[in-house]
């Protein structure tokens, strides 16, 4: 009988097809017994009759019932109803290894934690006297807390030996697709070189698939690819893989592992699937295999790069919370002793750093200079740029994975995630106009929308952006927001539309959202450690504020008391280690205008130096340039931003007016005789105005309430986009 969606079998309701094989089309499901949803797998009509797949379908059931363990999805029956035969099993909410191997390589540390659970998986099959068959990057499943699933144990075969009168290579298989020329058959890209001969096979041809699967996480290729079955099959009998295709930051370990496991000769094969986990943990444990005296081409690679340790001071960082903390814990009854130390890091005269963030542990920290991020471990004297944005654009932010082995970048538009010891990076999501935030325990990074309001979450290991929270009444959007240990909520810092009473919010895990503290908080977020909530300021005094925090409670339990004064942009780890940097993207940096040639080379300079350039727009002639600076060669203001026109010819900066708030996004007229702009008095109120360019005569309004404008050469028309 035809299946379909909808129908009911006994207590199960099929829902949609989700995906279709040799041994049966899977279905999910509702069940309504358990109120659960399930994967329910139908033996093909065309079977019915035929006894031996029938026969290979119950034993499937019965073996996979055998096997419990976390990383194999469960079986939870077998059943007939209306003469259709259909197996019950766990349904795995995600997507397969082979979708996500679609988006490229996987980084060193991911690959081995899919590989190391694989491995658990089929380590426990074999330790029954299960072997799997037909293990393939489509027989895996991901989900979003990062458990593996392995699924489809259909062509397993009982090691202690289960008759069957027919051919190995009549497996369902290799009857789909194999007689159809020019066909990709994905499965035999996988087989063992015993099975692409139709030989009797044992545990190892399922050591030889997991080493095929993890060579294409580490590479995003698959390695014995082919135009048809033939040709893969071809290609496992008689080539040998190309190792320098492996990644640089392979574990030497991982390297050994992958040649044993891929070895032809099955008697000089991996002889045991728990070795090559074994083998895995110490990998993730020791990455160079400095244990076993195999780094001395990771050394010599770290000692060719060029040195970063002359130049001026850039970054500060130091244990200086955990001691003040624990004075200003007691102010009411002593005032806080302030005992710091700190570490000064020189860098390179050119490294503006930018982004400073201490990784969790306190071990490490990272910040970005132009287009580049960088490391630096505390315990060494020096610091490695460690990956650079593809398309030369500025990092706008980044922050370090709970388990301190990957950042998250955001730049170009683009989030980015970058395996700290390797450099490689995994694009996760493309997502304009958003903040990064966090990175939480959970395994989310989490991003706030500029436009809508919106904070979203992103799976680390890729997917879809998952709108979580929306901003609340009279809210702009939601500021830095923070994980708070043990799943307890996020702190974040709410911007207000009014600009002025930014608050702290507690985000609960049941929804529900709390003011913690209404004051002059900065827009740079609120971070919990060591019983206290870090913020910064930007007056009454500017710095960085710690405010005493019950977890316990989720209670504000005393008066914030101020860390360290100045402008600046911090980062804070789990144990109290703070890490400031003076570097403010909103004050004090010198740009200096200069020519280029269409390939980017400069050819000239101007000769003269702005601070804090936003926008800016070439005249028509190309003689002048208007530029929203905060200042030019003469200073800077600490409190505004205006338009000044530029001369190009005779390298003469002026200012167009000097007016309360920040003047941006200038654009000349079409005779190059007035300049139109936005002028932003709060956060709220962006009103186009227009002035003639040579800064005669008074402004004019043109529209209230506008975010942005654009302008035309045809007449003097103004386009304006309203908020």
């Amino acid at each position: 009988m035809a299946i379909e969606a909808g129908q009911q079998l006994l207590h199960y309701r099929l829902i949609e097809k989700i995906g279709e094989g040799g041994m049966g089309v899977v279905w999910r499901a509702r069940d309504a017994n358990l109120d659960r949803e399930v994967a329910i797998k139908v033996l093909p009509a065309s079977m019915a009759d035929d006894h031996e797949r029938i026969a290979r379908f119950q034993r499937e059931a019965k073996l996979l019932a055998s096997l419990s363990h976390p990383n194999i999805a469960a079986v939870h029956g077998f059943d007939t109803a209306d003469d259709v035969r259909f197996l019950v099993m766990e349904y795995v909410e995600g997507e397969t290894l082979a979708e996500r191997l679609e988006r490229g390589a996987m980084q060193v540390d991911d690959a081995l934690a899919v590989a190391k659970q694989i491995a658990e998986a089929l380590e426990v099959a074999h330790a029954s006297g299960v072997i799997h068959r037909d293990l393939k990057p489509g027989n895996v499943m991901l989900r979003s807390d990062r458990t593996v699933k392995v699924l489809d144990f259909g062509l397993a075969k009982e090691l202690r030996g289960t008759s069957s009168s027919s051919s190995e290579s009549m497996s369902p298989t290799f009857t789909a697709d194999f007689t159809t020329p020019g066909v990709v058959l994905g499965t035999a890209a996988y087989m063992s070189p015993e099975q692409a001969r139709a030989r009797a096979v044992d545990k190892r041809t399922d050591i030889w698939a997991f080493g095929v699967i993890l060579f294409e996480c580490l590479t995003g290729d698959r390695l014995f690819a082919g135009d048809s079955a033939h040709d893969s099959m071809g290609a496992i009998l008689h080539k040998e893989p190309d190792w320098s295709r492996l990644p640089k930051g392979t574990p030497p370990t991982i390297q050994l592992l992958l040649r044993r496991c891929l070895t032809k000769q099955r008697k000089r094969r991996l002889h045991d699937i728990a070795d090559a986990r074994v083998e895995i943990d110490a990998a993730i444990d020791d990455p160079t295999s400095s244990a076993l005296g195999l780094a001395a081409q990771a050394v010599a690679e770290v000692e060719r790069s060029p040195s970063r340790r002359s130049g001026v001071v850039g970054l500060v960082a130091g244990v200086v919370l955990g001691a003040l903390v624990v004075g200003g814990y007691t102010m009411f009854r002593t005032p806080p002793v302030k005992r710091e130390t700190v570490r000064r890091f020189e860098l390179a005269q050119e490294l503006q750093p930018r982004n400073p963030a201490i990784s969790g542990d306190g071990r490490a920290i990272a910040f970005s200079s132009e287009d580049t991020v960088y490391v630096r471990d505390l315990n060494s004297v020096e610091t490695r740029p460690l990956w650079t944005e593809p398309e030369k654009n500025d990092v706008d932010g980044l922050v370090w994975s709970p388990d301190a082995k990957s950042l998250a970048v955001y730049a170009d538009s683009t989030l980015w995630r970058v395996s700290v010891a390797s450099g490689q990076a995994t694009e996760l999501i493309d997502k304009p106009a958003v903040y990064l935030a966090d990175w939480s325990e959970d395994r989310f990074v989490w991003l706030h929308s500029w436009g809508d309001g919106t904070t979203y979450r992103v799976p680390e290991l890729g997917g879809a952006a998952q709108p979580v929270f929306e901003r609340a009444e009279g809210e702009l959007h939601l500021h830095g927001l923070s994980s708070l240990p043990g799943g307890r909520g996020f702190l974040s810092a709410s911007h207000q539309m009014d600009g002025e009473a930014n608050t702290i919010v507690l985000l609960a895990p049941d929804g529900e959202r709390h003011v913690l503290y209404e004051s002059d908080v900065d827009l740079g977020g609120a971070r919990y450690t060591t019983g206290h909530i870090l913020f910064g300021r930007n007056s009454r005094p500017g710095g960085i504020w710690a405010l005493p925090f019950s977890l316990d409670d989720l209670k504000v339990t005393g008066e914030p008391f101020l860390v360290h004064s100045g402008n600046l942009v911090f980062s804070v780890s789990d144990a109290g280690d703070l890490v400031y940097s003076k570097y403010n993207p909103m004050s004090g940096q010198e740009r200096r205008l200069v020519w280029v040639t269409r390939t980017g080379e400069v050819e000239s300079e101007v000769g003269v130096t702005m601070y804090d350039a936003f926008s800016m727009a070439l005249s028509h002639d190309g003689r002048r340039l208007a530029v929203s600076a905060s200042g030019f060669d003469e200073g800077k203001s600490e409190t505004a931003t205006d338009i000044w026109i530029v001369d190009l010819d005779r390298a003469l900066a002026t200012r167009l007016a000097a007016e309360e708030g920040y003047q941006t996004d200038p654009q000349w007229s079409s005779d190059d005789g007035r300049i139109i702009y936005v002028n932003a008095k709060s956060f709220t109120a962006f009103d186009v105005v227009t002035r003639p360019a040579d800064g005669s005569g008074t402004a004019e309004m043109l529209a209230e309430q506008a975010f942005g404008i654009s302008t035309a050469d045809e007449g003097s028309t103004t386009a304006i986009v309203r908020g």
